[in-house]
């Protein structure tokens, strides 16, 4: 075999297996950074239909002072341009989280996620979400999948409400929980889910407080439609700390049977829950331990000292002063488009000379080569695309020069 038939077949072999490598999903979009979290949907090298994960814990305490006192911009922001894509949190967490946008809907970290997007194993410790219609602690409005999730902090709007998810339309919610107040002025509040229109929730619980003047209120759901009310399976409220005894679905349980591995009928504790047995609320197994929140503005009193997944302190804190009082034009469901959302309204989260040093600061980062990391099975290292492209233009310009030279060589014999 010649040396050129070699060259070229090691070439041909080459450009295959980056092909390869690029289709077997290598293309994962890796967040770092609270400011990398914002760019979904803002940048074109972090599209809506992306696949994204996380790389480590991120402290979002920053978005407290971006956008003018309105925080974190949510991704996806409406029906019309939900997010689509995977998002996999790896088993991070995201603290801290601030969005303050009493006049808007769909409102979340993530604001509406379509059907096919997918987020999971994320949890979101110590929010601080307001909004008006369709809020809720990791997502506004929901027709995909939210699995392996958790979301603790305040929760507040107008209507469709809830701890983790506003309204849920034909989505499914598998393996989640919620913990902390969720507050309600119109109708449509719930401890886990506002309201729910078709779907499914299964393996889910609540703890939060749920409050305020607001009718349609649930422990765990506040709304189910009754012709398109969906399925609800294996799961649950407490009773105590979210003083209500009603919900539009799941079972009511006391603060003692919450924490009793023998109430989650059909759970999986060897791969997905865990629980210390009479001392915790269930877990995620990716977490490692239950969550311990504290400080004040729960709304939720068991007592100084109280143990793991219990909320600690005085008053009820969870209602942002002089937002979300009025109780007209509420929008009925979602997929209207929310027409009380203003267009354009603090897009993209950019903060342009704050000086408060957070945010997405324009032209950082943006428009440049987005990294696709690629790891070496055995070794741990990782090549970007601009390393791949060279290195494959290397090798095709050595073997070019090699096959010339042996071209040469021919000719002289």
């Amino acid at each position: 075999m010649s040396r050129f038939n070699v060259i070229r077949k090691l070439v041909f072999g080459l450009v295959l297996s980056v092909l390869f490598l690029s289709s077997a999903g290598y293309g994962v979009i890796q967040i770092s950074s609270i400011e990398d979290l914002q760019k979904i949907g803002r940048d074109p090298a972090y599209p809506l239909d992306g696949e994204y994960e996380l790389t480590r814990d991120i402290d979002a305490s920053a978005t407290v002072n971006w956008n003018n006192g309105a925080g974190f911009e949510p991704i996806g922001g409406d029906w019309y341009t939900p997010f689509t894509g995977k998002f996999d949190g790896k088993g991070y967490k995201i603290t801290g989280l601030y969005i303050n946008r009493s006049s808007e809907d769909y409102v979340g970290l993530f604001g509406c996620i379509g059907s096919g997007g997918e987020v999971k194993n994320v949890g979101l410790e110590d929010v601080m979400v307001s909004g008006y219609g369709s809020v809720g602690g990791l997502v506004g409005s929901n027709y995909g999948t939210v699995s392996g999730c958790y979301a603790t902090g305040s929760v507040s709007g107008d209507s469709n409400v809830g701890g983790l998810v506003g309204s849920n339309w034909g989505g499914r919610v598998n393996d989640c929980y919620a913990m902390g107040p969720v507050t309600g002025y119109t109708y449509r509040i719930g401890g886990l889910i506002g309201s729910m229109w078709g779907g499914s929730v299964t393996n889910t619980y609540s703890t939060g407080l749920v409050g305020d003047s607001g009718s349609s209120k649930g422990g765990l759901i506040g709304y189910r439609d009754g012709e398109y009310s969906g399925t609800v399976t294996s799961s649950y409220w407490d009773v105590e700390t979210s003083g209500m005894s009603t919900s539009a679905g799941g079972e009511g349980k006391t603060t003692a049977e919450m924490k009793q591995r023998a109430t989650y009928v059909g759970w999986d504790f060897v791969n997905v829950w865990g629980i210390d047995d009479g001392v915790s609320y269930p877990y995620l197994m990716w977490q490692g331990g239950p969550v311990i929140l504290e400080g004040e503005g729960s709304g939720m009193q068991e007592g100084e000292g109280s143990v793991d997944g219990v909320w600690e302190g005085e008053g009820s804190g969870s209602v942002p002063e002089g937002e979300g009082s009025g109780g007209g034009g509420v929008q009925e469901g979602d997929g209207s488009g929310g027409g009380d959302v203003p267009e354009g309204e603090g897009s993209g989260g950019v903060q342009e000379g704050d000086g408060s040093g957070d945010g997405t600061q324009e032209g950082e980062d943006s428009g440049g080569d987005r990294q696709v990391e690629i790891t070496c099975g055995g070794c741990g290292s990782k090549k970007s695309n601009a390393d791949i492209i060279k290195f494959l233009l290397d090798f095709i310009a050595v073997g070019t020069v090699i096959s010339l030279m042996s071209g040469v060589s021919r000719r002289r014999r």
